[in-house]
């Protein structure tokens, strides 16, 4: 009977050394997957997303899928309304605005050049 212990003993610790790798393998694993899911419910939070309504169970994944993507699952980002001048720019405005109506310009003609990247608001 002491030797059986013995050899049970021994034989779980031989398992326990040769699953040692894989069993880390699958810890580590998961413990990726639970960091992923935590940052992807940061930015679902952070970004305001929420998980569209459950449908009843006669439905497809595919449907479910495509539902996600209906316009009233979809958070409107704020638009800011009633803003006529540039934000932050109006002692700049008033020094270009000084420039150009500048009485000692020759002939009254002053020439401005704009310059920017596509999509900054020259117009």
């Amino acid at each position: 009977s002491i030797s059986a212990a013995k050899c049970s003993f021994l034989l779980t610790k031989i398992y326990e050394l040769w699953t040692w790798w894989p069993r880390r393998v699958i810890a580590s694993n998961i413990a990726q997957l639970k960091v992923r899911a935590q940052q992807i419910a940061d930015r679902r939070s952070r970004y305001g997303v929420n998980n569209p309504e459950h449908l009843d169970s006669s439905s497809s994944a595919r449907t479910r899928a495509v539902t996600y993507e209906i316009a009233e699952y979809q958070v409107t980002s704020p638009q800011i309304i009633g803003i006529k001048d540039p934000v932050g720019m109006k002692t700049v405005m008033e020094q270009l605005e000084a420039w150009l109506t500048n009485p000692q310009a020759e002939n009254g003609r002053a020439v401005l050049s704009i310059v920017g990247f596509g999509g900054v608001g020259k117009t």
